[in-house]
């Protein structure tokens, strides 16, 4: 058994259709895709760390976040 869990990287790319959260518009203001991506990735992380961030052209590329697996992902068999 480890403890504790070893710390998991993921490496996630932003333009892609994998994500198929739109772009929320505020006030007149309307996010681009990357950037929206990159909002809810953020929200997304429970536990974590963002490592890398990569930014081209003034939009988000790519990003590594360093993530502590939760209780409940944590396989009990």
């Amino acid at each position: 058994m480890l403890d504790p869990w070893p710390t998991v990287i993921r490496s996630v790319k932003f333009g892609n259709a994998t994500l198929n959260r739109p772009a929320q518009a505020l006030r007149g203001f309307t996010l681009k895709r990357e950037q929206a991506e990159l909002l809810a990735r953020i929200r997304d992380v429970a536990n974590g760390l963002i490592l890398v961030l990569e930014v081209r052209g003034g939009l988000p590329v790519s990003m590594e976040i360093a993530e502590q697996p939760s209780a409940a992902a944590i396989p009990t068999d």
